[in-house]
């Protein structure tokens, strides 16, 4: 069960790698932090200001978790 989930993960990993290296390469060269609240793509936002269980990886990636079953 560990192994299963464990390689699952690995694999989600490697399918969004090239996004996490060019937010990596993003952030050294412009200071910007690589997780990123939704307000900072629109700081005009006020939905966004609110929403503290959804966040930004870079500007491509938006990772909303699943909190309720």
């Amino acid at each position: 069960q560990v192994i299963r989930i464990a390689r699952k993960c690995l694999d989600i990993r490697q399918r969004y790698r090239s996004v996490l290296l060019s937010t990596a390469e993003e952030c050294v060269r412009f200071g910007l932090p690589m997780i990123r609240p939704l307000w900072f793509r629109d700081p005009y936002d006020l939905h966004a200001h609110l929403c503290d269980s959804e966040y930004l990886l870079g500007d491509q990636l938006l990772v909303a978790p699943v909190l309720d079953e």
